[in-house]
């Protein structure tokens, strides 16, 4: 009988030691499936601080000053993490991604950014959208508010979501304002009003101001789903966060090397891509000498240099093929929708007022846009992340935008810059 009431008790306490242990294998492993997710490794990698670092305020997680270690890459593109809230993590592009003009619109779901970014009924809307995989998969919609700022206070009337919108006042002055990561010496539209309905912007120094029919920079906000897993990365520059994109792949903004010279891909429609060089031409250039757009037939135009004397002189010259660019002129109502009036089908181009400002470090360049007011003027990126007009007899830095058929790139090469695709 003692014999039997050991056996039984020793198979219990095996069996309770075995139920134990299996119970901290499954805590260990649902521990660590929860470490790899990005808010998680967020809030476990940072000590809550008042400024320069992580903060919290109330239900929100915040970076907030000038904190080196909030680098995310997702998308082939670098984005700086804003806030934490209920898991889901809000991020900004850390650069401008595109940089024209705000329009004429009453609001900001009237104006030319809007309909860059988001999907509406109306045709040639979402271009942001469009160059991202797997937004339903990856992304919610972002909250933000259509703000007012008077005495600098915020009043937040209005609430809207959307996938995809521009850094907001409110987000920016909770971040540290001047003093956050946020001001990297270029200007970008933030979401806010002053009294009079005017849209304001950060200046390269870090103050607000109104825009006034000025074109400038836009930074994008989206926000990342609960759970989200990163593959690698401690959130510095050199070492972002890499998020695990489950497949959700494209090829915007990878490289490709093409005889000497190093592209990146701004656009992919279908079969075929469209890249922009790496770097500037040699020397610079006039736009034309007399009054036109973009005009492959005009010897004294840009486009008829592009598409000739440049042309003949590549050496992958026979794996280019034609596709259109958009030579539309902006009007006086500066609605970016104008650029689809016309169009060039050639080989050669050069980057649209729209195109994915992907580059860090390019600028005083020619876009392939003119003014239809004051027809003797093209439109320059210029040092400050803006856009300036200036005569098309200036000398300027070219960077061409070429036409490629992505069937011809083989599968050697990662697209990264160090180690770009090639082509057969």
């Amino acid at each position: 009988m003692k014999k039997s009431i050991l056996s039984i008790f020793i198979i219990l306490l095996i069996s309770g030691i075995f139920f134990i242990y299996q119970g901290f294998s499954y805590q260990k492993k649902m521990d660590k499936k929860k470490s790899n997710t990005l808010e998680s490794v967020i809030i476990n990698n940072n000590n809550l601080v008042k400024d320069n670092g992580l903060i919290k305020e109330n239900d929100t997680y915040y970076f907030k000053g000038e904190t080196r270690n909030n680098y995310v890459k997702i998308f082939n593109r670098l984005y700086r993490i804003i806030s934490i809230k209920n898991k889901k993590v809000k991020i900004v592009s850390n650069n401008n991604e595109a940089v024209f003009y705000y329009g004429n619109g009453a609001t900001y779901i009237e104006s030319n950014i809007y309909k860059w970014l988001n999907k509406t009924e109306q045709e040639n809307t979402g271009i942001y959208y469009n160059s991202i995989p797997g937004v339903e998969n990856l992304l919610i919609p972002t909250e933000y508010c259509i703000n007012t700022y008077i005495d600098s206070k915020v009043n937040c009337s209005q609430k809207e979501h959307d996938y995809f919108s521009i850094l907001t006042i409110e987000d920016y002055l909770k971040t540290g304002a001047k003093k956050s990561f946020l001001n990297n010496g270029t200007s970008s539209y933030i979401l806010g009003y002053d009294e009079q309905n005017k849209i304001l912007n950060k200046e390269e120094n870090g103050s607000l101001n109104v825009i006034d029919h000025k074109a400038s920079g836009i930074r994008v906000v989206m926000t990342l789903k609960k759970n989200i897993k990163i593959k690698k990365g401690t959130g510095t520059f050199k070492d972002p966060y890499i998020i695990d994109q489950e497949n959700n792949e494209n090829d915007i903004n990878k490289y490709v090397q093409l005889g000497d010279d190093l592209y990146q891909i701004i656009e992919e429609k279908e079969d075929v891509l469209k890249l922009r060089l790496s770097t500037y031409l040699k020397e610079k250039k006039s736009f034309n000498n007399k009054l036109s757009g973009f005009n492959p037939l005009n010897k004294n135009n840009i486009a008829y240099y592009l598409n000739n004397e440049y042309y003949h002189s590549l050496s992958y010259k026979d794996s280019l093929t034609k596709c259109k660019f958009l030579t539309g002129e902006l009007k006086e109502e500066q609605n970016y929708l104008n650029i689809y009036t016309s169009t060039s089908s050639t080989k050669i181009g050069l980057p649209n007022i729209f195109d994915l400002n992907i580059s860090n470090y390019l600028t005083d360049y020619y876009l392939i846009n003119t003014n239809a007011k004051n027809s003797n003027t093209a439109y320059v990126y210029n040092k400050f992340g803006t856009i300036i007009e200036e005569k098309t007899t200036t000398l300027n830095k070219i960077i061409p935008v070429i036409c490629l058929n992505k069937k011809i790139i083989n599968d050697k090469g990662t697209g990264t810059e160090e180690n770009p695709y090639i082509t057969d």
